[in-house]
């Protein structure tokens, strides 16, 4: 199998990659950038907040339970971005070829709010889409132990790539 073939554009992984980026660029334009931040194209916690970031007090006093899913739209800087938008392509494009799309946004969705749900206990503003990247590589791991069962066969270069990415 080549490799083009392998991670062609997929539907749902082109379609919740481009809406992170898009979102990402909304964020710019709503809250502008910190120039004294260390980080180029960064937003404050509070910005973020105000625009859906998930912070458990928002979401238990005040059932504000769309902060489960805007969250993992959100990204606190630029590089936060890339990192998260190419372990998304990666894994959701090799997830997608093996499971197909409908089980693939689920396993997405699902490991969303479970990533959000497990930050329910601080007292910070969480952003990003790590939870849900992690919940793709997990189902990875899972449909390959499965399907050839054993790990031994399967080659983590990719795996690796993407732990270091998301």
């Amino acid at each position: 199998m080549c490799i083009r073939d392998r991670y062609r554009l997929k539907s749902f992984t082109t379609v919740i990659t481009i809406i992170n980026i898009v979102c990402f660029f909304l964020s710019w334009i709503l809250l502008g950038t910190q120039p004294q931040q260390a980080q180029f194209l960064s937003f404050p916690p509070q910005g973020l907040f105000s625009i859906g970031g998930f912070y458990s007090y928002s979401v238990l006093r005040h059932f504000e339970v769309y902060r489960f899913f805007t969250s993992a739209l959100l990204h606190g800087f630029l590089s936060h971005l890339l990192s998260n938008a190419f372990g998304t392509f990666v894994a959701g494009s090799l997830l997608e070829s093996m499971l197909g799309t409908r089980k693939t946004a689920i396993l997405y969705f699902l490991t969303t709010i479970s990533a959000s749900t497990l930050s329910l206990d601080t007292q910070v503003v969480s952003i990003g889409a790590s939870g849900a990247i992690f919940g793709l590589v997990g189902g990875l791991l899972g449909f390959w132990y499965v399907r050839y069962e054993s790990l031994a066969k399967v080659k983590f270069i990719r795996v690796r790539l993407l732990a270091v990415f998301a």
